[in-house]
């Protein structure tokens, strides 16, 4: 299967699962949606390291890599307010945020200009088109 296809879906999947968890039935059923949506949650992670490193030509690939995990990072830090602190105060609009943007992450992905499955790995970048890489 195509990876920008395992990508957006998903993602879309995990937004409706962590949606899914503002049903009001069985505490098992809840622990169900929680742990599937932390399945595909860490299965979005390791697409979108897997496809990162793809993507980007070598030159390029560290400071991509970096840039994606320092985003991680932040989410790292925001996410435990919204899921501890905003889920008290208001548990539909902490479900709703947080499967909102998992959403978008989807369609972003599902827009993806390409696809880097089989695709052959730059090893550097020519900012310089006409010439051969060789030449500065």
């Amino acid at each position: 299967m195509r990876r920008k296809v395992l990508l957006s879906g998903a993602c879309i999947l995990s937004s409706v699962l962590i949606l899914l968890l503002l049903l009001n039935t069985h505490k098992i059923v809840i622990l169900l949606f929680l742990f599937a949506a932390r399945a595909l949650l860490c299965a979005i992670f390791q697409l979108n390291y897997i496809m990162t490193s793809e993507a980007y030509p070598t030159t390029f690939r560290a400071i991509a890599m970096g840039t994606g995990t320092s985003f991680c990072r932040l989410g790292g830090l925001l996410v435990p307010y919204v899921a501890q602190v905003l889920v008290i105060e208001n548990p539909i609009a902490a479900m709703c945020l947080l499967g909102g943007l998992v959403f978008l992450a989807g369609v972003a992905a599902a827009l993806l200009p390409f696809e880097t499955k089989g695709a052959q790995l730059k090893e550097s970048h020519s900012l310089r088109q006409n010439e051969p890489e060789g030449k500065a």
